[in-house]
Formats: C-alpha cells, sequence, structure tokens
C-alpha cells in the first residue's frame, strides 16, 4: 500500500501515526465517508500519501515555526536568489516543484510547509492544497533564473497513424524541447505522452496552440 510505503519510507510507526481518532480526523478534513475511500483517493493519486501523513502530523511544533520567523525578519532582501521559487521574500529557504501538477513559471503557486523538506510548491489549484488554510506560505517564481522546466502533455487525437514526426516538427518549429513522447495505442486512435522542457507557461501555450492546429489532436492534456 502507498501510504505503509511512506510511512517506512519516513521511519515512522504506522500504528502510532493513525489511530482511529487521527484517521477519523483526517477523513472529516477531507470530507471523505470511510476509511476505503481514503485508500483509493491515493491510489488514484488525487492525494498523495506524503501529504496525508504531513496531515496527521500537522498539529506539531515544526519546521513551519522555524521557517517563519526566518520569513519576520526580511532585512537586506536582494533579487539575485539562487532559487527556482522565491519563498516569501527570503533567500535560502529550500523549496522544490511539487511532482503533482508540475508547476512552471507563470503558473500561479502557493508553497506548502513539508515536514522537514521545506517548502512544496504547487499549482494554486493543486488538489493536495486547494482548500486548506494552514502551514501555506507566500511564494513567487524567480523571473532572474534562466531555466527549462518540465511539462507534462497528453495529446488525444482521431487517427490511427503514426504523427510522431508532425508533433516533432511543431516541437521544433516553437524552438521546444522534447524531452520524450510515448504512443499509447487506445485501439481506434492513437495518444501521445510527450515530455517537453519550457521555460514558461506562456511558452508552453503558445507550442499548445501549434500542436490543436493538426486537424487529428483532439484534445491536449496538461
Amino acid at each position: 500500500m502507498l501510504l505503509e510505503k511512506e510511512v517506512k519510507k519516513q521511519h515512522l510507526n504506522y500504528n502510532e501515526l493513525f489511530t482511529p481518532d487521527k484517521i477519523n480526523k483526517i477523513l472529516n478534513d477531507l470530507k471523505l465517508k470511510e476509511e476505503d475511500d481514503l485508500y483509493l483517493s491515493i491510489g488514484s493519486l488525487r492525494y498523495t500519501a506524503y501529504y496525508i501523513i504531513s496531515l496527521v502530523n500537522e498539529d506539531k511544533r515544526d519546521i513551519q515555526d522555524i521557517m517563519l520567523d526566518r520569513v519576520n525578519r526580511r532585512n537586506n532582501i536582494k533579487d539575485n536568489y539562487k532559487n527556482d521559487v522565491i519563498v516569501a521574500g527570503t533567500a535560502n529557504i529550500l523549496a522544490s516543484l511539487a511532482k503533482c501538477f508540475n508547476p512552471i513559471p507563470g503558473d500561479k503557486i502557493i508553497g506548502y510547509i513539508t515536514k522537514g523538506e521545506g517548502v512544496s510548491v504547487h499549482k494554486i489549484d493543486c488538489p493536495n492544497v486547494k482548500g486548506l488554510t494552514t502551514r501555506l506560505i507566500d511564494v513567487k517564481w524567480n523571473n532572474a533564473k534562466d531555466k527549462l522546466f518540465v511539462a507534462n502533455l497528453v495529446i488525444k487525437t482521431n487517427s490511427s497513424q503514426n504523427h510522431i514526426l508532425d508533433i516533432v516538427t511543431k516541437a521544433s518549429t516553437r524552438n521546444v524541447s522534447l524531452n520524450g513522447i510515448n504512443e499509447v495505442n487506445m485501439g481506434e486512435y492513437i495518444d501521445y505522452h510527450i515530455s517537453v522542457k519550457v521555460e514558461s507557461v506562456n511558452e508552453l501555450g503558445l507550442f499548445i496552440d501549434e500542436l490543436k492546429t493538426l486537424s487529428y489532436v483532439m484534445e491536449i492534456i496538461r
């Protein structure tokens, strides 16, 4: 089970962590009816196991207090931060981009203070942080950074022919770096799962618009 694996990864005790009272609290917080619904939500990637564990530990004093203290001491703030994301105007706080929806510059983002691993940066409409009122912190993109970010797309088509060359050509036209491409046979048609590297959400949007000009493309999902 994904939850048990994450508990072991964090060197925690499952029975001590997930008592009946704590499980009921999680179900109430997430508006779930039964414990099975919780496991299904993790299996379907609606919530991550890491996120569920963080909910259990939410009431303990931890890195959140330390980080917020640092945020409140904002003396001599400069703009030449090294990180991709600036946390609440304070340099050198560890921040990592969440893998659930792979935010890229231009996306509206929010930070979630994790247990011992700094700030996890999510798209503001990510289900894993949507509706939360605690452990959130303001973050913004570091526009001074010159870096490419990974974005994943699913191109749904109404064609059974191979169109990889067309997709590669469109990427070349927009000067977008293709990180990977896979065909997924859906029976009567083929979908394409692609990974690209872009500088911003605007650049990604232009590439998506270019793909939509292909007659057989029905939908593009990020």
